[in-house]
């Protein structure tokens, strides 16, 4: 049954805001709490024209990078990572390191406070291991970015080309004027996207074991780059995430290639439930949040102050009956009083998803199942007035659209993993037939074997 994302209360309060935003991509005031984090996501679609030239060139790239500030000696207090998928339908190959020193400036300064208000970012974080084998230099400011990673043999050099396509204006937060503010010691998380598109131009060097480096490879290329970032006490018990740009690549439903340009389509979605300090772990209600871009012409946020329905339907470890099974999600949303809705399906091969670690209460660790090889079909409708009391709207369709490489998360207690451990426990391991098991809210068929008795 759908489900309304509203909290009056927060509605009430939010309309009396004014429409000033926050560029909350830059770095905040860390917490005195262990576990408070900060960290930013990067992820690049590779143009198929550098794809075309050059055969050895990837198909996505990401770039992962944040800090536990006041984190325990003894945990995993920062994190950096390269995320490369080399072709469609790969795993993702990652490059990472842990416990880098960390340096964060905000206009050129120690942070000293949050930022400002309806302000563009301008900070910088660079990073490096003792060893010197892992460095990270990330620079924005307004339109302009530089990114420069080096983990062992792998270095990506990405810098800014051109405007970039905002989430909303104004620096719009997905999560409004108001709960955006809320400190991270009630709400426990924040999530903020700055870009949905950015032209960017890459460098991917592979660097040779050898002294002389004669043989390295480049790999030069352009794409589009979505940006954002969370900070908070930890992620999520559970959560769902996903994200797509589209380009010449993207299919419409009959098949055939969908060109770039003025329909380029870009979408993000997210949610679960907010790990709130204030509530025990798991508890609170589901807050989903969503946006897709179709151009200039249609621009559809989904804010949790709206009186906004959603489904949503996470299958994380496939059908177990199907020979090359895949994760599936399905998103509905849905405005009444703006009249519009637009349906989400997503699936990508189980195979396809590698573990990323993530900032925890204790952390960053393994807690994520990550694949850059996501199918999404997006439908966008209107819906038609009609008359008489408990009629049901019309649905009219105004765009539909096939997106390839798109990336698809399940994290936490949603990770095939770990449903499967809990199915596990639930209904014991010696069996050898196939039964249905219920547990909690999934309905997972589950091979188990069964022990004789004599």
């Amino acid at each position: 049954m759908p489900r309304v994302s509203l909290v009056v209360l927060l509605a009430t309060l939010t309309a009396f805001l004014d429409g000033g935003q926050a560029s909350f991509f830059d770095p905040h005031l860390p917490s005195f709490s262990p576990s408070w984090a900060e960290g930013w996501y990067l992820r690049i679609v590779t143009d198929l024209d550098s794809k075309s030239t050059d055969k050895s060139a990837p198909r996505s790239l990401g770039i992962v990078f944040g800090e536990t500030p006041s984190g325990l000696r003894a945990w995993n207090s920062s994190e950096v990572m390269l995320l490369i998928q080399q072709e469609s339908g790969d795993p993702l190959k990652i490059k990472e390191n842990v416990n880098l020193e960390f340096n964060v400036t905000y206009h050129g300064d120690i942070i000293q406070d949050d930022p400002d208000i309806s302000t563009p970012p301008d900070f910088e974080v660079t990073a490096a291991s003792s060893d010197w084998n892992s460095v990270l230099h990330a620079s924005f400011n307004n339109e302009d970015c530089s990114i420069a990673a080096a983990i062992g043999n792998k270095e990506l050099g990405v810098t800014c080309s051109g405007d970039s396509e905002p989430y909303g204006p104004d620096f719009e937060s997905p999560e409004g004027p108001l709960f955006s503010r809320f400190p991270t010691g009630i709400v426990g998380l924040h999530w903020y996207v700055l870009s949905m598109r950015t032209p960017v131009m890459y460098t991917l060097r592979t660097t040779d074991s050898s002294s002389s480096g004669s043989d390295d490879e480049y790999i030069n290329g352009k794409g589009w780059m979505h940006a954002e970032k969370n900070w908070g006490e930890s992620f999520p018990d559970s959560w769902i995430w996903a994200q797509g740009i589209s380009q010449h690549r993207s299919k419409k439903e009959d098949g055939k290639e969908q060109k770039g340009g003025a329909q380029q389509t870009s979408f993000v979605l997210a949610g679960g439930v907010p790990p709130s300090p204030l509530l025990p772990s798991g508890l609170g209600p589901e807050i989903y949040l969503a946006a897709v871009h179709v151009g200039d012409q249609l621009q559809w946020r989904f804010h949790p102050w709206d009186p906004t329905a959603f489904s949503v339907k996470a299958e994380s470890c496939g059908d177990s009956g199907d020979p090359e099974p895949f994760a599936t999600l399905k998103f509905n949303v849905v405005q009444p009083l703006q009249s519009r809705e637009v349906e989400f399906f997503i699936k990508a091969p189980l195979d396809s998803f590698s573990g990323l670690n993530c900032p925890t209460k204790h952390g960053f660790a393994p807690d994520s199942d990550h694949s850059y090889t996501g199918l999404a079909t997006v439908k966008l409708y209107t819906l038609k007035e009609c008359q008489g009391f408990g009629c049901k709207k019309e649905r009219v369709l105004i765009h539909s659209e096939v997106l390839e490489d798109v990336a698809l998360e399940f994290g936490g207690d949603r990770r095939c993993e770990y449903k499967t451990k809990l199915v596990n426990q639930k209904c014991g391991d010696e069996l050898k037939t196939v039964v249905s098991c219920i547990f909690g809210e999934w309905h997972l068929e589950v091979t188990m074997a069964f022990s004789k008795r004599k």
